[in-house]
């Protein structure tokens, strides 16, 4: 079961994301706030392109400086103490990526749970038991 404080984001990330979200409505899809807080991927290589594939792509960082710290927050807060952000982490380091990109990919989850809870204006509800 996920408990309330699984479910929290702290009063100053709230307050963050509200400013800078602003209507979540005007996003049609989770690929515009992604976007609009910068957190996609965008490829950075040079003339040797493919030579290390998990190098040559990085965040973008092109999007809203403020959102995407409150994201990173949230992601490192969510490792620590989120069983759904943690078991994300999990399993991207179990791919082999880096520990920030592993981040980098929490910033998103994070991103698409928040996204997800606020458009719909529900809680965000525990995982269906398996027991």
């Amino acid at each position: 079961m996920v408990s309330e404080e699984d479910r929290r984001v702290g009063p100053a990330t709230a307050a963050t994301l509200i400013a800078e979200i602003g209507d979540i409505a005007r996003f049609e899809s989770l690929d515009k706030p992604v976007a609009y807080a910068g957190v996609h991927p965008a490829e950075k290589s040079s003339g040797e392109k493919g030579k290390d594939p998990e190098t040559s792509w990085s965040m973008s960082k092109a999007g809203n400086a403020h959102l995407r710290t409150a994201l990173y927050q949230m992601a490192i807060v969510g490792i620590t103490h989120s069983p759904l952000i943690r078991a994300h982490y999990a399993r991207k380091r179990a791919q082999g990526k880096s520990k920030m990109n592993a981040v980098g990919h929490c910033m998103k989850k994070a991103l698409a749970i928040v996204w997800g809870v606020w458009r719909s204006g529900l809680d965000l509800a525990a995982p269906p038991s398996t027991a």
